[in-house]
């Protein structure tokens, strides 16, 4: 078996990169982000219409749940609240928290 005894090269030598951006660059770089943003943004603003009108509605159907259970049981009890809550905090949570994306798609 013989022994290699020459000296092992380390990592390559860095790459001198002497590209500097250009000032039209920099300025087409920050248009783009400015219109990314922008488009984020707006966005945002069509979710949270979205959100608001989603809220009053359920709101509104809450109301009405509560009405009906007075009309119909005679009063209103604290279940009666507790359910109407918890059934608009799920509607809110399906139609607005975050899923992520699956595999399948």
């Amino acid at each position: 078996m013989a022994i290699d005894l020459k000296k092992k090269k380390g990592r390559p030598a860095k790459k001198k990169n002497n590209d500097f951006a250009t000032p039209e660059d920099l300025f087409a770089a920050k248009n783009e982000l400015i219109a990314d943003l922008e488009a984020r943004l707006d966005s945002a603003y069509k979710d949270q219409e979205q959100m608001l009108s989603e809220l009053d509605r359920n709101i509104n159907m809450m109301k009405y749940h509560c009405q009906q259970v007075e009309v119909n049981t005679g009063e209103i009890t604290q279940e009666d609240i507790a359910y109407c809550t918890n059934l608009m905090n799920r509607i809110m949570k399906h139609k607005f928290e975050y899923k992520p994306k699956s595999f399948e798609e």
